[in-house]
């Protein structure tokens, strides 16, 4: 119960950040795409994480926390 809960709250950050990362500006879509990356690390999902700081990287060379997580 506690895990689908979990899994809920994931997808509710997942909702909120995917529509508004294409219309972001690019610094403020790295780091949405960073705090949806740590979302995934919470849950456990590494790989899902990677990609999200990857892609946060990419749309924000500056953004050091990125490469950091």
């Amino acid at each position: 119960m506690a895990l689908q809960a979990w899994d809920a709250r994931v997808r509710g950050v997942e909702a909120g950040l995917q529509s508004e990362i294409a219309a972001a500006p690019q610094k403020a879509a790295a780091r949405m795409r960073a705090t949806l990356g740590l979302a995934y690390l919470e849950r456990g999902r590494a790989a899902d994480a990677l990609g999200q700081f990857d892609l946060a990287q990419a749309l924000d060379a500056t953004f050091v926390e990125a490469r950091l997580l």
